[in-house]
């Protein structure tokens, strides 16, 4: 996700960012209980027209539908997902 217009919601745009494309960094931490996260640095990267899932400016609505597909199923009992 990256910023690319004004409006709080509607200025956002999803990418697809191969790990190895030049200016990407990535840092492991280790947290608390022993999982391990990222942090994601980029420095200068430039991306194709392609790269952009969905819409431009589209990136909000992108992650909402991802999250109502996934979430309903992550919240209920084992025995109620089909």
């Amino acid at each position: 996700m990256a910023r690319t217009g004004e409006d709080k919601h509607g200025g956002l745009t999803m990418f697809h960012l191969p790990v190895g494309t030049p200016g990407v960094a990535v840092r492991g931490i280790e947290t608390m209980r022993g999982r391990e996260v990222n942090d994601v640095f980029l420095t200068g990267v430039r991306l194709p027209a392609d790269a952009v899932v969905g819409q431009v400016d589209d990136g909000w609505g992108q992650l909402m539908a991802g999250l109502n597909h996934v979430a309903p199923t992550a919240i209920q009992p084992p025995s109620a997902v089909s």
